[in-house]
This record gives C-alpha cells, sequence and structure tokens, in this order.
C-alpha cells in the first residue's frame, strides 16, 4: 500500500508515527516544503519500533517525484493550501481514499465545489474529525433524549477548536440536526500560533432541533489552554476539564 501525507507539520508527523506501526508493509510518501520538517519526520519514523519489515518512508519535495499510484492520500496542509493540494492529488493520482484535516477551507465557496468534486469521483474522503467518539462514554450518563444544557469556557482557541467541541455535543444529541443560534465577538483578537492565522474571542450558541443546547465562550483573561465543561440536565450535572477530570452529580 502507497500512502502519501502532505504536511509533516505537527499534525502530519502524528500521522506518519501511527502509520510506521501497522502490522503490514507500506510505503510512505512524506512531502513537505519545509526541509526542518522533513527531517523531524525522519526522526519520528527511525524511531518507531519493530516496524514491519517492508514498511519505509520516501522524502518527495513535489507531487512530480512519486512515480506510482497512491492509495491513501492525508492531506495535512493549512487550510490556506488545502484546496489546491487536493486538487494536486486528484490531478495526478486516483486514490482510494482522502483524508483531511479541520477546518476544511478558508472560503465558503470551497466548501460547494469540493462536494461537487468529491460526489464525482470514486473516491472516500474522510475528514479526520474524532473527539464524539473519544468522549462517547457520555452517552452513558446523557441520554440524546435528555434536554441537556453543555457549556465550554476558559481560554483554549474558539476559531480552531470549537469544532471540537461541536462534535461532542452533536454526538451526545444523537447526530440530529444542530443550528447555529446566535453569536457575539469581542473587538480584540490575537495572533494564532500558526502564521497568518487569528484568534477571535467570544461566545458562540448552538442548539439542536430537540432544544438541546451548546454554549462555546472563549475568554482571553483567562489562563490560555483552560478549558472547562459543563453539561447539565435537571437531575444531572457533569463539570469536568480536556485534562480530563470528570465528576458527575
Amino acid at each position: 500500500m502507497d500512502i502519501l501525507v502532505i504536511g509533516c507539520g505537527q499534525i502530519g508527523s502524528r500521522h506518519i508515527q501511527s502509520l510506521a506501526s501497522a502490522k503490514f508493509g507500506i510505503v510512505i510518501y512524506a512531502l513537505d516544503k519545509s526541509n526542518e520538517s522533513l527531517q523531524k519526520v525522519k526522526i519520528i519514523f527511525n524511531k518507531v519500533e519493530n516496524k514491519h519489515k517492508c514498511t519505509k518512508l520516501i522524502i518527495v519535495k513535489k507531487l512530480a517525484d512519486i512515480s506510482t499510484n497512491i492509495d491513501v492520500a492525508i492531506v495535512a496542509s493549512n487550510s490556506n493550501e488545502r484546496a489546491q493540494l487536493i486538487l494536486s492529488v486528484l490531478d495526478k493520482f486516483t486514490p482510494k481514499h482522502i483524508i483531511l484535516e479541520k477546518v476544511l477551507f478558508n472560503k465558503i465557496a470551497d466548501y460547494k465545489k469540493f462536494e461537487e468534486i468529491f460526489n464525482k469521483i470514486n473516491t472516500k474522503v474522510w475528514v479526520n474529525q474524532y473527539m464524539g467518539y473519544e468522549f462517547s462514554f457520555l452517552s452513558k450518563h446523557f441520554n440524546s433524549n435528555d434536554n441537556f444544557h453543555m457549556k465550554v469556557t476558559g481560554n483554549w482557541g474558539l476559531c480552531c477548536n470549537s469544532v471540537h467541541y461541536i462534535e461532542i455535543f452533536h454526538h451526545l444529541c444523537g447526530r440530529i440536526p444542530i443550528n447555529l443560534k446566535s453569536y457575539s465577538f469581542e473587538n480584540e483578537y490575537k495572533e494564532s500560533k500558526r502564521d497568518g492565522y487569528f484568534e477571535l474571542f467570544g461566545t458562540i450558541d448552538i442548539v439542536s432541533s430537540k432544544s438541546q443546547q451548546l454554549t462555546l465562550k472563549c475568554s482571553q483573561e483567562k489562563p490560555e489552554l483552560v478549558k472547562n465543561i459543563e453539561i447539565m440536565t435537571d437531575s444531572k450535572k457533569l463539570l469536568g476539564s480536556m485534562s480530563i477530570t470528570i465528576v458527575i452529580f
């Protein structure tokens, strides 16, 4: 199996680390414009013990360097480059699967454009959005029919991390339709850890079709990376943090 990982930063290198431990032989192509990132990926790959004897890592600087077809393409670049990279992959390869990182695109028009493209090709497209399933144990305490209110507060990165908490909320609701109810943002913003990106502060309210509620509030006066989670029904209350400590009353 031939797997391409585009973008070998923090997330891409984790993909490669995980792939290196596969129980069957694979060829991993690592592509990044940063020589520093590619060197770090080599180190991470070589540190993985008990790799399959047929598994190997091939460093490439451009797609043209790959002479075989790709079975799986993982696009772990930033969202600014993702649209063009997907088009470049589909222009050269016919992968069976494409795995994309969130947030998918910066432009709303790209969502519609790629929905149409993906519906026309014989490739399964996945978004690496996982946290709802890691928190599936909460379903033992909160039924999807419960009228609950979930709140996330602190200073945790409203722009880059809201999608994770929306995923947890959507999972607890039983995947029924959810809608944006209201939002308000502070006038101040700050530069993100990623160059060219910014973080906002404020509140987002979301409601399900059964009136379950999610409140996301990110305040810059709190210490950075503080994440408090609270889920309440008429009879239960959960308090926790992303550490994660869970207390159910």
